[in-house]
């Protein structure tokens, strides 16, 4: 059996608040769509963050509908679970509800009221075992790790197994972790994992535990993971003792680090773009050197990235007279600012309240402190 793993595809996502940004998400996903059949898989498991938000966009729903449609048309079945950002807030329907005939949605209420956490493929006359648990923060990690242990139970009864989850371990992504690799419950075939955006492979338990990664690149600190690993997905082939995975690369818009001279910023930067003709790059660019004129080398750039790149963010360091670094700005996520200050659970429910605010407002706000102070968490 041939299985497609994706993740983190987060259609509807406008990086730097840019329509081409959201254009690129959607235009991966159809790639992806496109090289799944023509691997003539058998289906497909989506390991969460289908959407950036659990309220998209029409462009992203409409990206969603046809892409899906043509997997569906094609005997392709879609299998997926919910991740951190498109987990509805309030108890209520995900989007991928509209999408019942495309897609089986594992871990949630299906229409009878119970949980669908698992369901059977037979391919070949053999049996495989595709369960899901939604995403949930630590605070629920006892709950989770009664629903994987289920899953993996379950699975035992089948030719080969799989369990789709949308989580963090410890060894991938520091703080902001739900599970140990040391407790995770072991006895499925793969363990197709979502949340983490680069590409990792380990064996556990006589099985393989894979995250695909994200399909295109959602922050400037998964650009070296690109340029090493690529960004797409994976076909699992499950028919060996291990599954073979092998990564799929999709055509992502190419994003640049850079750091020019501030004495030689026009040579330098001329440079840079001319490597990176073509498709239009999105370009991080730190000018350095001492007694900067930071509005004549903003005025430079424009002049010489304009038409000739996407988009381009400028930080600036400056140097004293032995060339130390007297001063230096650049933006910086909201996430990881919390992360750095506060740090541990408190980093994440700071989080959680900071979007629940932006995206739900004070009453769904208010419920999560009361929750947070209700289970002792602080």
């Amino acid at each position: 059996m041939l299985l497609a793993h994706v993740s983190d595809t987060h259609l509807g996502y406008k990086q730097y608040n840019l329509d081409e940004r959201e254009d690129d998400f959607g235009r991966v996903f159809e790639e992806f769509v496109d090289k799944v059949l023509e691997d003539h898989v058998d289906a497909v498991v989506h390991s969460g963050d289908l959407f950036d938000s659990f309220r998209p966009s029409v462009k992203a729903l409409y990206t969603a509908k046809t892409q899906l449609k043509r997997l569906r048309e094609k005997g392709v079945k879609v299998y997926a679970v919910l991740g951190d950002h498109d987990f509805p807030k309030r108890r209520g329907m995900p989007p991928h509800a509209l999408f019942d005939e495309e897609l089986t949605l594992l871990g949630v209420e299906g229409r009878s009221g119970r949980v669908k956490r698992g369901c059977v493929v037979e391919v070949n006359g053999k049996e495989v075992y595709l369960g899901g648990v939604v995403n949930m923060t630590r605070r629920y990690r006892d709950v989770l790790l009664d629903e994987i242990s289920k899953l993996v139970e379950e699975g035992r009864r089948y030719w080969r197994s799989v369990v789709v989850m949308h989580q963090a371990i410890n060894i991938y992504m520091g703080y902001d972790f739900q599970l140990e690799i040391g407790e995770i419950p072991v006895g499925a075939s793969y363990y197709a994992m979502g949340h983490f955006h680069g590409r990792r492979e380990m064996t556990i338990g006589g099985g393989v535990l894979a995250y695909a990664g994200s399909t295109e690149i959602t922050r400037r600190d998964e650009i070296e993971e690109w340029k090493r690993n690529g960004k797409g997905f994976y076909i699992v082939d499950l028919s060996g003792d291990l599954p073979d995975v092998q990564p799929v690369n999709l055509d992502v818009r190419p994003q640049i680090e850079v750091k020019v001279r501030y004495e030689q910023l026009r040579e330098e930067v001329e440079s840079v773009v001319r490597e990176h003709e073509g498709r239009k790059p999105i370009v991080h660019i730190k000018v350095a050197g001492s007694n900067i004129d930071r509005r004549t080398a903003l005025e430079t750039l424009e002049k010489l990235f304009s038409g000739r790149v996407l988009h381009w963010r400028p930080e600036f360091e400056d140097e004293d007279e032995e060339g130390l670094k007297a001063s230096s700005w650049k933006t910086i996520s909201h996430k990881d600012l919390l992360s750095e200050i506060l740090g541990g659970d408190v980093a994440e429910f700071a989080w959680e309240l900071f979007n629940a605010i932006r995206g739900e407002g004070v009453d769904e706000a208010r419920k999560l402190v009361e929750r947070f102070f209700r289970e002792g968490s602080w």
